[in-house]
């Protein structure tokens, strides 16, 4: 039977936890008390096994009443559950956890959870009282084996002091007047051989000053003197370290003598010593070039050892620094979780926390200490290290936000995930997943992979992530057929990652589901096969229609030629009209033709560049001289400004020229006024061309057709300037088989800039700018 002592100033409260308990305790004591103090009495005089405080109570809440009780011997140790209905926030609780109770229920009280919180404090009481009794008799076995131990160092002490040792009386001369016989024969001498013989010459030479002084103040003082250890001379002239009392000659009785030496063999002690501040020096350097934190420290948190790995993990320049606060004040470290575990089990491994530097930043630790007691068994310093885990925290930390961001995006994901283990067993997947393969969680969990991607078994699988993991510069996409769970069957795109630690998960594959993209796939290569058709026969049928009619138009410009020669003497001026613009027309056919001809081959790849050097400032001036007359028909001008450079290319001759000629033609066709400017030269290592007319301008619409084959921005039977607009289409594509390129600026009504940019073939380290002579034709 147990005894329960609940203490709230509400009585329906107390009736309301009788009721629960006695239902399921039938045969425990249930005590109440209505106030604070009626309940430390109670508490106090009828020892209960568990206490149910109520936290808000007029005169002395239940905070008050449960750190009063925790300090009194009596009832320190009996369980507290907290109740409350209004104190439920985080702060509230751990304030009542940090005045000593167990637990901490919120009102409206559920039946289950105090019964189960009882059970457990109940269970946590009698293992206290165990451990307790525990410690009562370990510490009852300790006194008597420290009252033992006493004895025993008292015996010791005494025998020590009265063990045969070197014993010898020394004269006022400090000569040996008698010698025991055990010492006689510990330094390899007979008595006998002592007798007489000065005692410093037996001392080493260094230590001799100290001895003799030891010697002077005993005989003048009248009282045993000890000293420090010094070395002792045997007869073979070896050393031991021996230690020297002396005792004045009154306490000798001895009128033939003034001083007795006792001298005792320390030379073990003095080794254990040298080795011992060895190891000191070993373990100080140890601890001064440790990477992790070592200190000592009161029980109330105040540092007396700290090593520089401390003090530069806690950004202090020296202990004396850290020493300034304690601990739990200067880096707001809560020690009440540590004192708990360090009172119940002596000592913490592996504690976890942060606390905040001298500097104000933050850092995590994790913390191993122990107890080291005093005599009487108390706590008289914890001794400990703090390791600097910040990174691992946030690494941790990390690893968490990266696993459930990527739990996020897999349920997000339009593709499918399937998550494979080093066997090939399927383990996880996502909501797309189960949708294109229709996966159960119960039915297919553990499903090998070659059951949903074909030929694909688990080793072939790790090899493909493997490979994918150490050519990353490659595509990670494969092609595979799918298998649903019925059976049907899907193209997809696959894509394999390797995963080193994620849960059992070894491989992950993405699957997109392709059906769809393969279709179009199929249509668009369909269509383009009939399209790549239709340009074929387009391009036979214009090449043909081309050399039908270019053939024939030769002979007829040809033979209008030779007519109009042979009856030049007898045609009127009407007539040699007629044979101009029978000329004219054909001309303008030919070049009609031949513009389509040249066009159709470019389009259907018969027509290429054939590359050769040559000098682009050459072409320019050519072409510029053969259309002279082109200009003066039309009451133009032209101005020529050429860099002082050849302008050396690389390109197709015939090419380059006629793309000149045609934006020349241009130029000329489109001006009715002014000059046309012609500029070559270097510009930032390429080699720009540009001719720059005043004519009627390209609007703003219609600038990016300026480029497409039979595009007029005039059109109709009455627009002004005649051709089908193959002329800048066709000087476009011969300066892209060029490596070259073609730029164009104009305002409509204030003239066009066409520009022709080559690559250079000579270095042209600055920018130039194009400074050449003018000609004006």
């Amino acid at each position: 039977m147990h005894r329960f002592l609940a203490i709230d100033d509400r009585e329906d409260n107390l009736i309301s936890l009788q009721a629960i308990l006695k239902n399921v305790r039938p045969e425990d004591e249930i005590i109440t008390a209505m106030s604070g103090v009626e309940g430390i009495e109670k508490a106090v005089r009828l020892r209960p096994d568990l206490i149910l405080l109520d936290i808000s109570m007029p005169a002395m809440d239940g905070f008050e009443v449960c750190s009063l009780l925790k300090s009194k011997p009596e009832t320190m140790y009996i369980p507290i559950i907290l109740l409350t209905a209004y104190h439920t926030d985080s702060k509230s609780r751990v304030y009542g956890l940090e005045q000593g109770a167990e637990a901490f229920l919120s009102k409206p009280i559920d039946e289950g959870e105090l019964i189960a919180q009882i059970n457990a404090m109940l269970r946590l009481k009698v293992a206290e009282e165990s451990l307790r009794v525990e410690n009562r008799q370990l510490e009852n076995r300790v006194r008597e084996r420290t009252r033992a131990l006493e004895k025993s160092r008292r015996q010791y002490q005494f025998l020590f002091d009265f063990a045969p040792d070197i014993y010898c009386t020394l004269d006022d001369e400090n000569r040996i007047v008698a010698a025991n016989q055990f010492g006689a024969s510990y330094l390899g001498y007979q008595k006998e051989e002592l007798q007489g013989k000065e005692f410093l010459t037996l001392i080493h030479q260094d230590d001799r000053k100290a001895a003799q002084r030891i010697v002077a103040s005993s005989r003048n003082q009248g009282v045993p003197s000890n000293t420090e250890p010094f070395r002792l001379m045997r007869k073979d002239g070896s050393f031991l370290w021996v230690s020297l009392r002396a005792n004045a000659p009154e306490l000798l009785h001895e009128s033939e003598s003034n001083v007795l030496l006792i001298l005792h063999d320390v030379t073990e002690e003095q080794e254990v010593l040298a080795a011992l501040h060895q190891s000191e020096m070993e373990l100080r350097t140890l601890y001064n070039n440790l990477s992790v934190g070592i200190y000592r420290s009161t029980r109330d948190g105040q540092i007396v050892f700290a090593n520089p790995a401390l003090l530069e993990m806690l950004k202090c320049d020296s202990l004396e620094e850290l020493q300034s606060g304690n601990l739990p004040e200067q880096f707001a470290y809560n020690r009440t979780e540590f004192e708990r575990i360090m009172t119940r089990y002596k000592a913490v491994s592996g504690y976890e926390t942060r606390i905040r530097r001298h500097d104000g930043s933050w850092i995590d630790v994790r913390e191993n200490a122990v107890i080291v007691p005093d005599e009487d068994g108390e706590i008289q310093y914890y001794e400990g290290t703090l390791e600097d885990i910040t990174h691992k925290v946030k690494a941790e930390r990390d690893l968490m936000v990266s696993e459930r961001r990527f739990r996020v995006l897999a349920e997000t994901a339009k593709d499918a995930i399937l998550g494979f283990d080093r066997d090939g067993g399927l383990l996880i997947w996502n909501s797309a997943a189960a949708s294109m393969f229709f996966l159960d969680s119960e039915l297919h969990m553990g499903t090998a992979c070659k059951g949903l991607i074909a030929d694909l078994d688990s080793d072939q699988l790790l090899a493909i992530a493997q490979d994918r993991k150490e050519e990353s510069s490659r595509s990670q996409v494969v092609e595979r057929i799918c298998r649903r769970t019925d059976g049907s069957e899907f193209p997809a795109d696959l894509t394999l990652s390797e995963i080193e630690s994620f849960d059992r998960v070894r491989v992950f594959a993405v699957v997109r589901d392709i059906t769809e993209r393969k279709k179009h796939e199929r249509e668009r290569e369909e269509t383009l096969r009939f399209a790549q058709e239709a340009l074929r026969v387009k391009s036979l049928f214009i090449a043909n229609m081309s050399h039908e009619i270019r053939t024939p138009l030769n002979s007829l410009l040809g033979f209008t030629s030779l007519l109009e020669d042979s009856l030049a003497d007898h045609l009127s001026e009407e007539q040699k009209e007629y044979f101009h613009i029978v000329e004219e027309s054909g001309s303008r056919l030919f070049k009609t033709v031949h513009h389509i001809l040249d066009l159709s081959h470019i389009e259907s790849g018969g027509l290429t560049a054939h590359f050769e050097q040559f000098s682009l400032a050459e072409v320019v001036k050519n072409i510029n001289r053969e259309m002279q007359a082109a200009f003066l028909e039309k009451g133009l001008t032209s101005v020529l400004m050429i860099e002082d450079d050849p302008l050396m290319i690389e390109a197709d001759h015939y090419m380059v020229s006629q793309t000149l000629t045609n934006i020349l033609e241009n130029a000329i066709k489109y001006s009715e006024r002014g000059g046309i400017i012609i500029r070559a030269g270097v510009v930032e290592q390429e080699i720009h061309v540009s001719v720059k007319d005043n004519g009627v301008g390209i609007s703003e619409d219609f600038l990016p057709y300026v480029f497409t084959e039979f595009a007029q921005e005039s059109q109709g039977y009455t627009k002004k300037y005649q051709g089908l607009g193959l002329g800048l289409a066709l000087a476009k594509r011969y300066v892209e088989l060029n490596n070259g390129r073609i730029e164009v600026e104009s305002e409509k009504n204030k003239g066009s800039k066409f520009t022709l940019v080559f690559p250079a073939l000579s270095e042209h380290t600055a920018v130039s700018s194009i400074n050449g002579k003018e000609n004006a034709s």
